[in-house]
């Protein structure tokens, strides 16, 4: 249900509170409750190539993703950073 909690335990980077915000047939969103990590957009600190060509998004789906529990990675369709509208 939208307000669910979990507790993700991310391999070398410590615990976090995940909460459920929204429900779709194609499943749930959970969002950190905290951050996770500061790391810029890219290495040069630049937002060139948007998100989608980002160093934090090759981050997010390699290293990061690669921390997560098995029964949440084999669940996990992506990973990425919330908009604003989620928040």
């Amino acid at each position: 249900m939208v307000g669910d909690q979990i507790l993700v335990s991310v391999i070398e980077i410590g615990n976090f509170t995940a909460t459920a915000h929204k429900i779709t047939d194609k499943g749930v969103l959970f969002i950190f409750d905290e951050y996770v990590t500061s790391r810029p957009m890219n290495n040069q600190r630049s937002n060139e190539g948007g998100y989608e060509e980002s160093d934090l998004k090759k981050w997010i789906d390699t290293v990061l993703l690669a921390a997560f529990p098995e029964e949440l990675k084999s669940r996990s369709d992506d990973l990425s950073i919330p908009t604003v509208g989620e928040l």
